[in-house]
């Protein structure tokens, strides 16, 4: 996986929210977008059960500066961000 290199990074670590990525998203682009043509957002999925990773994936399609790291099970707050930092640096 290659890494992440924005001048600015939002990460995101998400489980089972399905529901609240699209809402997120869609304000998250205009709010960096006002700030930065130079922005990503690296979601960290956590071991969703639910449709959290098919949502992320299909941003990710449409959007280069979106980036999906994938957990395969729960591995907790604090391993989610420090990942996704680590990937993103």
């Amino acid at each position: 996986m290659e890494l992440a290199n924005f001048g600015l990074s939002v990460v995101i670590p998400v489980y089972n929210k399905e529901a609240n990525i699209a809402p997120l998203v869609e304000q998250l682009i205009l709010v960096l977008a006002s700030m930065t043509d130079d922005w990503g957002i690296i979601f960290v999925n956590d071991g969703s059960h639910d449709s959290t990773r098919t949502v992320l994936e299909g941003f990710a399609r449409i959007e280069r500066r979106i980036k999906v790291i994938e957990f395969r099970r729960d591995y907790g707050h604090t391993a989610a961000l420090a990942a996704g930092i680590r990937w993103g640096k």
